[in-house]
């Protein structure tokens, strides 16, 4: 079961849901072979890395989880009402405060310009998230309860009314 995928396509569908006029899709497998369908552009939502905190505890390991998701803006403009700046400009109101799958709040860390390559412009936007990574503990094959022995009440509780 993955734990990232989750973070990944709640992010998509927080997207789809608070934006309008440009496609959300996870990071193409081949990008070589990308094609931009849509008329306006697209957001294409990519697991950048993770981070993880020192262990603070000695019985099983559990660390926080430091997730960092890039999203890429393609816009076919740069400056109009369906341009790249507008696309980023919803994204980030989007994103800021939602809460991924299992995560903490999203905040931005960092927003680039990557290029123009024939009439598409490209941007990208780095957020931060949290989560934590738990240890998969296999179960102890203990000894099974099977008898128990009860404690007769009646005679401890008659001995202190008789004194």
């Amino acid at each position: 079961m993955s734990a990232t995928l989750p973070i990944l396509t709640s992010i998509q569908q927080r997207l789809l849901d608070t934006t309008s006029q440009f496609a959300v899709e996870l990071f193409p497998d081949d990008v070589d072979n990308y094609y931009l369908k849509d008329e306006v552009g697209a957001v294409l939502v990519q697991y950048a890395g993770s981070k993880f905190e020192s262990l603070d505890s000695v019985d099983i390991v559990q660390q926080r989880r430091a997730v960092q998701i890039a999203l890429t803006v393609i816009a076919r403009s740069q400056h109009n009402d369906q341009g790249a700046l507008d696309i980023l400009d919803q994204i980030r109101l989007s994103l800021t405060g939602f809460r991924p799958t299992n995560c903490t709040p999203c905040h931005l860390i960092s927003e680039q310009f990557i290029g123009e390559d024939s009439g598409l412009w490209q941007y990208q936007l780095l957020i931060h998230t949290e989560s934590w990574q738990v240890e998969r503990v296999q179960p102890q094959d203990l000894p099974k309860f099977t008898t128990a022995l009860y404690r007769d009440n009646t005679r401890t509780s008659a001995a202190l009314t008789n004194k």
